[in-house]
């Protein structure tokens, strides 16, 4: 009996789902591919029914699931791109006040 691992990547970017078979990879897709709508972060629900349908298999048949996330590495990446941005608007909320006591 075959080995599979289904794959799963989302609520970032660019969702995707992947199957694998005893090491080699049978299905890939990006959930986009099905909605139309670029960069879906959303559960990539098309694209795992898509591996499947490739492999002829059902969700029992899989053996694991991997899901893709960093937590630290995403947080890092929320920091990098907020901080700066709350910075800045922390300043301006300053200056406006400043300037309306006067």
């Amino acid at each position: 009996m075959p080995v599979n691992i289904l794959g799963i990547s989302c609520f970032y970017h660019d969702s995707a789902a992947v199957l694998i078979q005893d090491g080699g990879i049978i299905a890939a897709a990006q959930e986009e591919r099905f909605t139309r709508r670029k960069h879906d972060a959303g559960v990539p629900k098309h694209a795992i029914e898509f591996c499947f349908r490739q492999a002829n298999i059902t969700i029992s048949d899989i053996a694991f699931i991997a899901f893709y996330d960093k937590p630290f590495l995403k947080f890092e990446r929320i920091i990098e791109v907020r901080v700066p941005w709350v910075q800045e608007a922390l300043l301006v909320m300053h200056g406006h006040l400043k300037c309306s006591q006067r």
